[in-house]
């Protein structure tokens, strides 16, 4: 408080400057309301306002566009679903010739792209064809994605120029987090949050790279691009995270901020989702500083748990590499074929995926 920083008085009474400027300045009498729950918990109305009954208005109300278009679309009768139909292009001949030559021999694909296609061809229709984006509601909180740049930043530099003593590591990550946080366009209260974190964090991290380093291991380049050819007539290119050495081998791996819920190897070989890995593995056999080294594992640095999830423990990284290029060559065939379904393989993405409300599936999913 006397730094002048964000706390709960200070957010009570910004909340109440609000509600009651609403209150007084608006040019008619305005009515409030409030969910009733919000992710199954229970919603209280705001205590800011006297314990009496609102009483409810003579007649229905519609308060913002939204309202009106759901109000109509219950008086139609039909649900969201039976009125969308599926994005394919495969009989329109003027779509397939542009998606041919857009995402011909020469297109060079982000593997992440393919990743996202597998994930949902619709979201990857509308994100990476067409290129639009819902527009962000605004909160006050770290947004997923810049959490996970401010963390991949800070490790990237932290073994930019190679391993750094274990003795020393806690050191230079808090150097590597202040030179990130001095670039990014956080306010005050919130970088106060991430370096808490981060020294919540640092033992643990210690310690797995301990582990890591035990098995021989070190690491030696960290965004490292790579491209390549998986057939003759498909380009595709990725960024590693981070490849680690032994005198005779390497490994790879990719630093997840988010869940790591799905990945493995039954996800490559049987649901023919999360290929990057294993993509990765193959670019990389193909470098020639590389060749005389083999990719031992691939594995998920989940920076969650500080645990390092191996895709090729159990199965052999040949066949993980195997199943990920037929993969791709089927993805790619589809895109370039115009086939972009609202049909997510992994069902649950539905439930936080931004686009749901374009595309009907989550309704249809809910009503059957």
């Amino acid at each position: 408080t006397a730094l002048g920083m964000p706390d709960m008085n200070w957010y009570r009474d910004w909340q109440k400057f609000h509600l009651f400027r609403t209150l007084y300045s608006s040019a008619e009498q305005p009515f409030l309301s409030f969910h009733d729950s919000r992710d199954g918990q229970p919603l209280l109305p705001t205590p800011f306002l006297d314990a009496e009954v609102v009483p409810a208005p003579a007649s229905r109300t519609i308060h913002s566009e939204r309202e009106l278009q759901l109000l109509q679309g219950r008086m139609s009768g039909k649900s969201f679903a039976e009125i969308t139909r599926k994005v394919n292009f495969e009989n329109d001949g003027q779509a397939r010739r542009f998606l041919q030559q857009r995402f011909g021999p020469n297109y060079n694909f982000p593997i992440t792209g393919l990743e996202a296609y597998r994930r949902c061809p619709f979201r990857y229709y509308v994100e990476r064809v067409l290129k639009l984006s819902p527009l962000p509601e605004p909160e006050f909180a770290v947004d997923a994605r810049q959490w996970g740049t401010i963390v991949h930043d800070v490790l990237s530099l932290l073994y930019q120029n190679g391993p750094v003593p274990l003795s020393q590591l806690a050191e230079a990550a808090g150097r590597a987090l202040q030179t990130v946080l001095a670039r990014v366009d956080l306010p005050v209260f919130w970088q106060q949050v991430t370096r808490r974190v981060f020294d919540n964090l640092l033992p643990r991290f210690a310690e797995r790279e301990a582990e890591l380093r035990k098995a021989g291991f070190s690491p030696a380049r960290i965004e490292s691009k790579l491209q390549g050819r998986v057939t003759d007539d498909i380009l595709v290119q990725g960024r590693l995270d981070r490849i680690d050495e032994s005198a005779s081998a390497c490994r790879i791996l990719d630093y997840k901020t988010g869940t790591t819920a799905g990945i493995s190897a039954t996800a490559v070989l049987e649901n023919r989702t999360h290929i990057q890995l294993p993509l990765y593995a193959y670019l990389l056999s193909q470098v020639s500083g590389f060749r005389s080294k083999r990719v031992e594992n691939v594995g998920i640095y989940s920076l969650q748990d500080i645990r390092v999830y191996w895709l090729a423990d159990k199965v052999p990284l040949q066949q993980l590499i195997e199943a990920a290029i037929q993969t791709t060559v089927q993805t790619v065939q589809a895109i370039r074929a115009g086939y972009f379904p609202a049909d997510p393989a992994p069902k649950q993405l539905c439930r936080s995926c931004p686009l749901s409300f374009t595309c009907g599936h989550q309704q249809h999913q809910t009503s059957t």
